[in-house]
């Protein structure tokens, strides 16, 4: 019985190590959606401002162009190091969701191992059982009567 309860303990402690990878999971997913969010943000106002520097009409003048195109470099910097962002965060999951993985394969390895321990318990017992009313059943009176 004291090797069933050891290794239920291990369970718990496995087993809160696998909910909180869980935990961190749900929140490395969240930040993922946040940061492909902004991308895609960075991205459409990208393409509008583009659009609206397209659109113009008539003579511009030096200067402003250089701005412009200054502006539009930085812009696009941006957006590659926002898509950085979110390689850096479906690499937090990869990873994650590998330990998850793991911690999950312990736990129920270390259920099976806990549930054939309580069977073997329980198959012991009924053995123990069995033997004393086996031995009770021939000490009875009655039982020799040949």
């Amino acid at each position: 019985m004291r090797r069933v309860k050891r290794v239920e303990a291990v369970i718990d402690v496995v087993g809160r190590s696998e909910r909180e990878l869980a935990g961190e999971l749900a929140q490395a997913r969240k930040q993922l959606e946040l940061e492909q969010s902004k991308l895609v943000r960075l991205r459409g106002y990208m393409e509008d401002y583009r659009a609206r520097q397209l659109a113009r009409t008539g003579a511009i003048r030096p200067a402003l162009l250089r701005e412009n195109i200054g502006f539009q470099k930085r812009l696009s910097e941006a957006v590659n190091q926002q898509r950085q962002q979110v390689a850096m965060a479906q690499t937090r999951i990869d990873g994650l969701v590998a330990s998850w993985r793991e911690t999950r394969t312990r736990v129920s390895a270390l259920e099976r191992a806990a549930g054939r321990l309580r069977e073997d318990l329980t198959r012991k017992e009924a053995r123990r059982e069995q033997a004393t009313t086996d031995e009770a059943g021939s000490r009875s009176p009655g039982r020799n009567l040949r």
